[in-house]
């Protein structure tokens, strides 16, 4: 895994970095080959079914032998179980917060890397659907944080697990898609959704998220947070990132962002577009929360999270509200009169804003 030290030469990470660019997730990009000359439709209707399940063995269609579900057999030797249980004791007692960020950081944070921004423009679904693909994202993370979500004990694995496979499979049919279409410059832009991109997702997804609490003012302690980024660290060993990209402590969580952000971030009419569509979504949605109906919020807070720099590469609007409000910002118990809202409601919230959710994986990109 990634220490501080193997930061310490910056253009030897940086070069790394240029070649993580040129390199997917062999395992799954070699699964989806094998889907792909059988019945590729068969497949992905039975991954679809399967990971909706919770007690189902991986159906034939998926070919079950195939080297890539080792990797789900067990943990790996880094795996802690008591750093695990602290993440997710922290995510419990935070969750309206961080699901908050997930909205206002983590996803706009992503939209300023502009070859990365192109993968998601692409899939279009993020644009032509973007409240329904916030409440699938939401969905995901609220997912892993359950208990047994890493339980590689029995022959069945959970459903959490599942809709990890799920996501890792789509990257890989994205990437086999795209990565064929004459409209996708593998050499200027990278593999599409490659290894450096997916380490700066997982970063957006952990540390940029604590980062984010503490600008509200919620103070985190270094083993929560240790125990956070130790999570998310998992969820990204298991989406197919190297261990090499996972960082092992904050401070080189930090420069590992800052390498990425340094190489990748830059104004891109992608990027704009993804901001615009994530802002009038949370803006116009008909469930949002009476704090977030005062005009200029929105954008307010998306700029105080992101900082200026980011906030200007996606052209987000001027901040109407003075930031000083948000330093002393909480939520408290502005969801119902009982409380914070809890991870199981915000579960219910989704099935009943949405329905069934899932991670549609499309046939064809172009």
């Amino acid at each position: 895994m990634l220490t501080l030290k193997d930061l310490a030469d910056f253009q030897a990470i940086d070069r790394q970095l240029a070649a993580a660019r040129q390199v997917g997730d062999p395992p799954g990009d070699d699964l989806v080959s094998c889907l792909v000359k059988n019945n590729f439709s068969l497949g992905l209707a039975a991954l679809h079914r399967w990971a909706e399940e919770s007690a189902s063995p991986i159906p034939e269609e998926l070919q079950p032998k195939h080297f890539f579900w080792s990797l789900y057999k067990k943990l790996p030797d880094w795996a802690d179980a008591e750093l695990i249980k602290t993440g997710q004791n922290f995510f419990h007692r935070h969750v309206e917060e961080i699901m908050l960020l997930l909205g206002f950081l983590s996803l706009p944070y992503c939209y300023a890397a502009a070859n990365g921004a192109k993968v998601l423009c692409r899939s279009r679904r993020i644009m032509t659907d973007t409240r329904r693909r916030l409440a699938e994202t939401a969905r995901f993370v609220l997912s892993v944080h359950q208990a047994n979500a890493f339980d590689c004990s029995g022959a069945i694995l959970p459903q959490p697990l599942r809709q990890i496979v799920a996501v890792r499979l789509m990257h890989a049919v994205v990437r086999y898609h795209l990565s064929r279409s004459s409209k996708w410059n593998v050499q200027a832009w990278g593999l599409p959704v490659n290894q450096e991109d997916m380490a700066g997702t997982n970063l957006a997804f952990s540390f940029i998220t604590l980062q984010g609490l503490r600008k509200i003012g919620l103070p985190v302690e270094w083993k929560e947070a240790h125990g956070f980024l130790h999570l998310w660290n998992l969820v990204g060993y298991f989406l197919g990132i190297f261990p090499q990209w996972l960082p092992t402590d904050m401070r080189a969580a930090a420069c590992l962002e800052k390498t990425i952000a340094q190489r990748q971030f830059r104004s891109s009419p992608e990027g704009r577009a993804l901001a615009k569509a994530l802002i009038d979504s949370i803006s116009s949605h008909p469930q949002r929360w009476s704090f977030m109906q005062v005009p200029g919020f929105v954008p307010s807070l998306m700029r105080f999270l992101l900082g200026e720099h980011i906030s200007n590469l996606l052209n987000l609007p001027p901040a109407t509200l003075p930031f000083s409000i948000f330093r002393l910002y909480r939520l408290g118990k502005r969801f119902n009169s009982n409380g914070k809202m809890t991870a199981k409601n915000f579960q219910l919230l989704l099935q009943r804003l949405y329905g069934k959710l899932s991670y549609p994986i499309p046939e064809q990109i172009t």
